[in-house]
């Protein structure tokens, strides 16, 4: 069933999908710079869920497809942990508003540089 629908299995994150993932951020960000001429678009490299960097895959492996693209990027991936209650919600994960608010620090830090 799987072949037939040429499902890859198992679901591994491979540079085809990083690729893509690339491609999608490069037409959001031309159609962004079509609506604001005078804005500057950024990808936000958040910090990652520790469970999930086992296979050494963060959201650094993005990184290069960024830059073949041109696309520019601000890496917070090591701001924090995020297998911290004070950063991520316990037992779901998602950033807590401390998270929010650290990461609101660092951008206004760096947008005053």
């Amino acid at each position: 069933c799987l072949r037939y629908f040429e499902v890859e299995w198992p679901p591994w994150i491979n540079t085809d999908h990083l690729d893509l993932t690339a491609e999608i951020i490069e037409a959001s960000a031309q159609e962004f710079s079509r609506q604001f001429p005078a804005g500057r678009f950024y990808v936000l490299l958040f910090p990652g869920d520790v469970r999930y960097s086992e296979n050494s895959l963060s959201a650094r492996t993005l990184i290069p497809f960024l830059e073949a693209r041109g696309i520019p990027y601000v890496d917070y991936s090591d701001a924090f942990p995020m297998d911290s209650a004070q950063y991520a919600i316990p037992g779901d994960g998602h950033p807590t508003p401390a998270a929010y608010r650290e990461i609101a620090r660092r951008i206004a830090g760096d947008l005053l540089q």
